[in-house]
């Protein structure tokens, strides 16, 4: 956005009020284990909704959830829960 705003594409009074505090956040494919436990609270938010509490990922899904690149990150892991 930055780069946008210097040359008049994004406005820059807006770039400094969203600007507040710049987070870095790796990618989920650099989050190792953290992402079978981030899909598992998926799961767990899914199966609330579907009235169960007995949905696990067998041990197939966890490796390929695992090894996956998730380009799409959290909202693709979100929404391969979710299906």
């Amino acid at each position: 956005l930055k780069s946008l705003a210097k040359v008049g594409q994004f406005r820059e009074d807006l770039y400094y009020r969203l600007h507040v505090i710049a987070l870095k956040l790796p990618a989920l494919r650099e989050r190792g284990a953290d992402v079978n436990e981030i899909a598992n609270a998926f799961l767990a938010r899914q199966s609330a909704k579907a009235g169960r509490n007995d949905l696990r990922f067998g041990p197939d899904a966890e490796q390929a959830i695992r090894h996956y690149a998730w380009p799409g990150n959290v909202r693709e892991l979100e929404n391969a829960v979710e299906r």
